[in-house]
């Protein structure tokens, strides 16, 4: 661990993870995605960041002394990581309004306010709408696990799986359910119930092969489930096979990788350089270079560095301005 108690392990995996975005958002054939590398890692990116948030929240709340709703939904907390969040995606809008190749909406003010809500253009536009919703959300996920500890956990689980039957039962579309962070619930408790304790062998057995014949089951279509019908390999019950080992290699391994940890840093202004990078037109890189492995790491290399830079950049001004409005 760093001198400054911070868990580099967390900062090693955030990097590993936003090298797998930037690889699942290359212009795979359908084919080429039936690898199971793509179900089983590549596609665990989101839901593995989802658990660390979890996680270094819950951490966070304890180092704070968070200790009621009240302390939890006070000014201070939301105002704090509402710029966290949104000073990089402001950025990102502006960087991305100033490109002429990246398609814009030309609507009516209205239109195009819900545009940006809905987290603009971009492959993963829906993260930072579901930052958003996690300030509000998070606290509330906290304290049931707080107060109830594994019993908690599994009425998180229980919770997800009622919104999914909620979504079914009302016939939610794809984009809609995308833009939602109830999706998340039970991979945000897990991660919060993970800095607070620890699940036994067995259990964590029984969820990664529960969730390893999900996944095999309904990407490889042996079975088509009714409920679980959108975003089916992130679900719940999908992130089971992998929460179990992230939570073990976060507690229990110690690794010191200072350039790799500040990939991991800069993962959410890295991000948004994907965003950007993947609505451009590529064309006369791919002709150019024809060899689709040079390209994608090519491509990974442009996102990393130029992610990396935004992020020393943008995380001076956002400490700036939190200093100045004593958040």
């Amino acid at each position: 661990m760093a001198n400054n108690n911070r868990n580099s392990t967390i900062d090693i995996i955030k990097a590993v993870l936003i090298i797998l975005i930037i690889i699942t958002h290359y212009s795979w054939t359908v084919e080429q995605r039936q690898n199971v590398v793509f179900p089983l890692v590549i596609d665990m990116a989101v839901p593995i960041f989802m658990f660390l948030s979890g996680y270094v929240g819950a951490m966070s709340f304890d180092k704070k002394g968070v200790d009621s709703l009240a302390k939890a939904y006070s000014l201070h907390q939301i105002i704090h990581k509402y710029i966290r969040y949104t000073i990089p995606y402001l950025i990102f809008l502006v960087v991305e309004f100033l490109i002429p190749t990246i398609t814009k909406p030309k609507w009516s003010k209205s239109e195009m306010l819900k545009w940006i809500i809905n987290g603009a253009e971009g492959p993963g536009s829906y993260y930072y709408p579901i930052l958003v919703q996690l300030i509000f959300l998070f606290p509330l996920i906290y304290f049931i696990i707080c107060r109830n500890n594994k019993y908690g956990l599994w009425l998180c689980l229980l919770i997800n799986l009622i919104y999914e039957l909620l979504k079914w039962s009302y016939n939610m579309g794809d984009f809609c359910y995308r833009l939602l962070v109830f999706r998340y619930i039970f991979v945000l408790a897990f991660g919060i119930y993970m800095y607070r304790g620890s699940i036994n062998i067995l259990t964590s057995i029984v969820l990664t092969v529960l969730g390893g014949a999900f996944i095999v089951l309904t990407r490889y279509g042996i079975y088509s489930p009714r409920i679980i019908n959108l975003w089916t390999g992130t679900s719940c019950i999908a992130v089971m096979w992998v929460i179990p080992l992230v939570a073990f290699a976060v507690k229990k391994i110690s690794v010191t990788l200072y350039p790799i940890e500040i990939v991991g840093r800069a993962s959410y202004n890295i991000f948004f350089v994907q965003m950007i990078y993947y609505s451009i037109d590529r064309s006369g890189l791919t002709n150019s270079i024809g060899s689709w492995k040079l390209e994608l790491l090519i491509g990974i290399a442009v996102c990393l560095i130029l992610g990396t830079v935004f992020y020393f950049i943008e995380s001076n001004i956002t400490k700036i301005l939190i200093i100045k409005l004593k958040v």
